[in-house]
This record gives structure tokens, sequence and C-alpha cells, in this order.
């Protein structure tokens, strides 16, 4: 049989979330949402890159999820088998490895085989679809979602359910925006990278990428786990800053290349002697 609340009750019930909880998911799964396209519209209006990249970044980074059955496999069949202390392995070394392997093959395959500009603001753009599909769905959607939820529609949970929501601090929902936010830089940084496989016909860059990819994520978990959210973002942020500067001085570098060629182009001023 199903029981009805009274108006009068939900009201009550929405009251116990806290307005600034509210508030904190509300703000966070909007902006999870919205600022992935909204450095897509600022790398279009300033480099004039397509929004064709931005979807296929996007795509190729839900492909890349594949690894997920991988990942149950492998972890279902390493637990049974493989002592306690190691068990790390098992849960969070291989999903990172997979991970690097994953996304940055998705990377290279696109920019192979599928997108044809070898710029950097075509590697941004791209990685500002890779990145932005993974902040909306995986957390964008799902916070805002929860703040709808407990707010709207709070007779949808349970009195735990209700506690535990209770329970999360006011500035957790924003430091995952400050992580997705992080992770998206990362992103970016890495496409830039791969880009490099192509551009300079040199596969190292694709293996530091996957490299990086994996040290990332495996000292973001163990850091995570040993000292706690604050020094795991820490570090993320200090990778996020260090691919900033490399995204930088590789579109310097660009332009440098491009104003020495078109320079190059121009016929020299004549000599006194020829005068």
């Amino acid at each position: 049989m199903d029981t009805f609340l009274p108006e009068e009750a939900l009201f009550d019930r929405a009251l116990l979330i806290p307005l600034d909880l509210l508030a904190s998911f509300f703000v966070s799964g909007l902006l999870e949402i919205v600022i992935p396209f909204l450095i897509g519209f600022y790398i279009w209006r300033r480099f004039g890159a397509s929004w064709r990249l931005f979807f296929i970044g996007g795509a190729m980074f839900l492909i890349a999820l594949m690894r997920e059955p991988l990942n149950e496999l492998l972890v279902s069949s390493l637990s049974g088998s493989l002592p306690l202390e190691y068990l790390w392995v098992a849960f969070y070394a291989l999903p990172a490895f997979t991970a690097g392997i994953f996304e940055e093959s998705a990377r290279f395959i696109a920019f192979k085989l599928v997108i044809k500009g070898r710029e950097v603001s075509d590697a941004l753009m791209y990685g500002a679809g890779h990145g932005g599909i993974e902040s909306i769905l995986l957390v964008g959607v799902n916070t805002l979602s929860l703040a709808i939820v407990v707010y709207f529609y709070p007779d949808q949970l349970s009195a735990d359910q209700m506690f535990l929501v209770n329970s999360i601090p006011v500035w957790l929902p924003l430091v995952g925006l400050w992580e997705r936010m992080v992770a998206f830089v990362i992103q970016l940084g890495l496409s830039v990278l791969v880009l490099q496989t192509l551009v300079k016909e040199k596969y190292l860059y694709f293996v530091a990428a996957i490299f990086l990819h994996f040290l990332v994520n495996i000292v973001s978990q163990v850091l995570l786990l040993q000292y706690g959210i604050f020094a795991s973002e820490g570090v993320t942020t200090l990778f996020a800053a260090a691919f900033t500067y490399y995204i930088y001085a590789t579109l310097k570098n660009e332009k440098a290349k491009l104003t020495a060629s078109v320079a190059g182009e121009k016929p020299e001023p004549p000599t006194e002697s020829a005068q």
C-alpha cells in the first residue's frame, strides 16, 4: 500500500537540509555542467577551433569507458589471489593504469584518424569536450540531481539517506567542483601532449601521456586514503599548474613558428650594394 506524506510534512522534511548545503550542491552541480561549455566557447572565440572537436572529445571519452567492465574483471580476479598488503594494486593501480591506456589511446586515435587539424587549439577544443563530458555526466549531473531530489522530492529518500546528506560538510561539493576543474585542466594538457605525438612524430609523447595520466590518478588516490582530500587536491592542483604552463609554452612555441614562417615568406629588403 502506498503512503503519501501531507504537504506540510514534505515542507518540514525539506527544511532538514540546510540552505547553505543546498546552495553548495546547486552551485557545484550547475558549474560542473556549464563551465566546460564556457571554456569551449572561449577556445572557439579565441582560436576559431571547431565545436565539432568538442563533441568528438566527448564521444571518445565515452568510448574509453569501455574499460570499466575490464576493471571489474581484473579487480574481481586479482582481489581473491593477492596478499592483503597488495590489494591496492587491484583496487587503485590497475584502474589508474587502464584509464591512462584507454583515454590516451582514444585521444591518439581521434587525432590520427578523425581530426585533421594539428594546431594546439584543436587539441584544446578536443580536451574541453573530453574533460567536459567527464565533468558533466560523472559529477555535475549527479550533484545537481541530488540537490533537486533533496529539495523538491525529499519523500523519495529514506530517513537514513536524509541523515547522510545532512552529514555532508557544506564545503565538500565545492571541493568536488574544484577537483573537476583541476581535472579539466589536466585533460586539456594531456590532449596537447598526445597531439605532439603526431606533430613531432615521436611516440614518446604518447607514452608520457599514459604515464602522467596514471601518475595523477594513483598519486591522488594514495594521498586521499593516507592524508585526506585536501592533500590529494593540493598535489593534483600542482599537476594542473604544470600542465597549464605546458599549454602556455606550447602555444607560445607554435605562435613563434608561425611568425617565423610568415616572415620567411616576405622578400628581403634590398641591400645597399644592390641599390
